[in-house]
């Protein structure tokens, strides 16, 4: 079996986020940048909170969007369930690279 490697400061950010999205409902369509009253929830909004106010959330976006290979982290959100978007959250905060 192998070991995950450390962990850096986005991805600690990218598994909080990860996290914040499986508690929550997951959210695809217009103005998703927002805490719906349902607690519906985007894969950049889950990175927004579990950011806080620490920042490091452009970074954690663009880790992200360079996992799954995108430019468009809103259409990716839009076109897969939860599951895919949280596991591509996790991922992500492995890829360093």
């Amino acid at each position: 079996m192998f070991a995950r490697p450390e962990l850096d400061d986005v991805g600690t950010l990218l598994l909080r986020a990860a996290d914040e999205l499986n508690r929550r409902n997951h959210y695809r369509g217009p103005n998703s940048l927002e805490v719906r009253g349902d607690n519906n929830i985007c894969m950049l909004m889950a990175i927004n909170l579990a950011a806080g106010s620490h920042g490091k959330t452009s970074q954690a976006a663009d880790r992200v969007r360079s996992y799954i290979g995108t430019s468009q982290l809103s259409d990716w959100n839009d076109s897969h369930s939860k599951s895919e978007c949280v596991a591509a959250l996790r991922e992500a905060a492995y890829n360093t690279r």
